[in-house]
């Protein structure tokens, strides 16, 4: 009787182990940080997000007949708000609940469009994101960051390789962002010292 029951249990879940894929792909972008700016003394913000994306997953691919669909390891508009948080930190500017210009990050776009053939595969990833600065007094300033990125190799997708190009395009979008001074001098400009 136990030997039947073991038995049972062991094949299910040798069949559950080779039928579940791991389709998680790991949110790792390189945060690249800005130079401190020595103006900013005592400017202080906060900092939201908002996710505006139609599609919480990153990409849906038929294979064989079964859907697949990849999902990201985090939560990307939480990555992006602490992406703005740490430039906005090493630009000497600080971070309080109660800040007289509010920061909202929007995250508009992140997917990827995975095309499979016999010998090839096209991974597209396109993202956007938005930075709203607004003071109380109902100024606003907003800057729209965008990039793509495309890769065409061999074979199929695999996960390590979807992995790549959206760390790929984050990283690039991140670097455009550190780059990009106008919401930081919006922010000294109208922050109430």
């Amino acid at each position: 009787m136990f030997k039947k029951t073991y038995l049972s249990i062991f094949i299910l879940f040798i069949i559950t182990a080779c039928s579940t894929k791991n389709n998680i792909i790991r949110l790792e972008p390189k945060i690249i940080l800005p130079t401190q700016k020595s103006t900013f003394n005592a400017a202080s913000i906060s900092v939201n997000n908002i996710d505006n994306r139609t599609n919480k997953y990153l990409s849906e691919v038929n294979r064989n007949g079964n859907l697949v669909v990849f999902e990201l390891s985090r939560d990307p508009s939480y990555l992006m708000q602490e992406v703005v948080e740490k430039q906005m930190m090493a630009r000497g500017i600080m971070l309080a609940s109660q800040a007289n210009i509010n920061l909202i990050v929007q995250l508009n776009k992140l997917e990827a469009k995975i095309n499979e053939g016999s010998l090839r595969h096209n991974i597209t990833i396109n993202s956007n994101v938005s930075i709203t600065a607004t003071t109380t007094n109902g100024l606003s300033k907003t800057r729209s960051f965008t990039r793509s990125f495309n890769t065409q190799e061999f074979l199929s997708a695999n996960n390590k390789k979807i992995q790549i190009a959206v760390n790929n395009t984050l990283t690039n979008l991140i670097n455009d962002m550190a780059n990009d001074n106008e919401i930081a001098d919006f922010i000294q400009q109208n922050s109430q010292f």
